[in-house]
């Protein structure tokens, strides 16, 4: 099989109770947080079967990919269609959904959770939508220590736990995933103890100072990082838990899309290193962030979507309407900021020009050793792997450094290993926004 979806029809006659959920299970759970649920699943009370919801939503949206924004997969709708049709998420169902946009807060936040019949709930925080409020919200993470959406997944998971008893499972794909890791880190101990895993795809990281935190340090052992060997979304700021690297057959931004990822079997095939293009993204984005003062990041981010806002755009796929003197009205912005044109300039550069950079780079030995391939994601009952068997490989594949770091959680991150402690980033928060 070559996707998550094929993975549905192989699988999707066998109940949850008889075969637990793996990491592809949780990719679709994650991915059933896109749809907009509005008027469908309720924030409260009652949950509704994964056959109504399906029902429902297509009685009232057509089956088009443009009604979920332009940068989502074209995947996530065949996948609700075809879900009924298979007992493995038939007998589920959905409930307390949420959906909150504000322009004001500089915030986007959506989550759901999925119940199965053995009594489980999958906590789902919903990516990155296409709202450029949602996207300015992923830039704000550069910046503050937190962002709205944060302390809203927090407060959803302790919600969701009051009203439930079984096993917790919290995963999200992009945003998402970053909501989740903070979620579950805030998590009381009364909830702690009830999850089982949690998992980020492709999510962005944190500041190193959360991977310190005692509530991170708790959660640790439980927690995944599943990115593509071409990620450029989840190598972002400090990549957090257990590093899985999978094949995907897409290439740049397009490889983060989950459905692009390879399957085989019940798991997601792994690999043992990211491609070089992903390598070049990563550091260049690494330098050019670290290059700005806190107050810089602020003034490149205000200014930037301030621009794209005077356009009159709401959403990205709006953006993507703009005629050419509009956008030519955004680039004499930008313009008049020679340092936030060069910053652009570096940006873009990192993720259009990518394979140009390997190709000049072809005959250069590759800057890092390929990180150790990661284990496979434990199922419902097997031994996780401890944190100190986690510790010790780091500490044979990581050089030598003078600087003292922070504590680390067990996890297979390349970042910690070619990065001295004086690149630390700032998270202190401007006076002034």
């Amino acid at each position: 099989m070559n996707n998550a979806l094929e993975y549905l029809e192989w699988r999707g006659d066998l109940p949850v109770g008889k075969v637990p959920l793996n990491d592809v299970d949780l990719f679709l759970c994650s991915q059933l947080s896109t749809p907009d649920y509005t008027g469908i699943v309720p924030e409260r009370g009652s949950t509704v079967p994964i056959p109504e919801v399906s029902e429902k939503y297509f009685r009232d949206h057509p089956v088009d990919v443009a009604v979920l924004g332009a940068l989502q997969s074209e995947s996530v709708l065949p996948m609700l269609k075809a879900l009924p049709k298979h007992p493995r998420f038939a007998e589920a169902s959905l409930g307390y959904y949420v959906l909150k946009i504000d322009r004001e807060k500089e915030e986007q936040f959506s989550a759901v959770t999925v119940f199965f019949p053995d009594g489980c709930a999958v906590v789902c925080y919903q990516g990155t939508d296409d709202t450029i409020v949602g996207w300015k919200e992923n830039f704000n993470t550069a910046v503050y220590e937190f962002v709205p959406a944060q302390h809203d997944a927090a407060l959803y998971l302790e919600r969701v736990a009051r009203h439930t008893e079984g096993p917790l499972y919290v995963v999200g794909h992009s945003k998402g995933g970053n909501l989740a890791v903070y979620a579950a880190a805030h998590a009381c101990k009364k909830t702690n103890e009830r999850i089982v895993r949690v998992i980020s795809y492709d999510g962005p990281g944190f500041h190193r100072e959360f991977v310190s935190s005692e509530g991170y340090r708790r959660i640790a052992d439980r927690t995944y990082l599943i990115l593509s060997q071409n990620a450029m979304v989840g190598v972002l700021m400090h990549p957090v838990g257990q590093t899985v690297i999978v094949k995907s057959h897409n290439k740049g931004v397009m490889a983060h899309d989950g459905f692009s990822w390879e399957v085989k079997g019940d798991r997601f095939v792994r690999c043992s290193s990211f491609s070089k293009e992903s390598d070049f993204f990563d550091k260049t984005m690494d330098n050019l962030i670290e290059s700005l003062s806190p107050a810089e990041r602020t003034d490149f981010i205000n200014g930037l979507f301030d621009a794209l806002f005077a356009t009159g755009s709401v959403t990205v796929t709006d953006l993507k309407r703009l005629k050419f003197n509009q956008v030519i009205l955004v680039i004499r912005r930008f313009a008049a900021k020679k340092r936030l044109s060069k910053t652009i300039s570096v940006a873009l550069d990192a993720i259009f020009h990518q394979e140009r950079y390997v190709r000049q780079q072809k005959k250069k030995p590759a800057a890092l050793p390929p990180p150790k391939d990661a284990e496979t994601l434990p199922a419902d009952g097997e031994t996780e792997k401890s944190a100190a068997e986690d510790g010790k490989a780091k500490e044979e594949k990581k050089p030598a450094k003078k600087a003292k770091k922070p504590e680390k959680p067990e996890t297979t991150d390349r970042k910690k290993t070619e990065k001295p402690e004086k690149s630390k980033k700032s998270t202190k928060k401007p006076a002034a926004k």
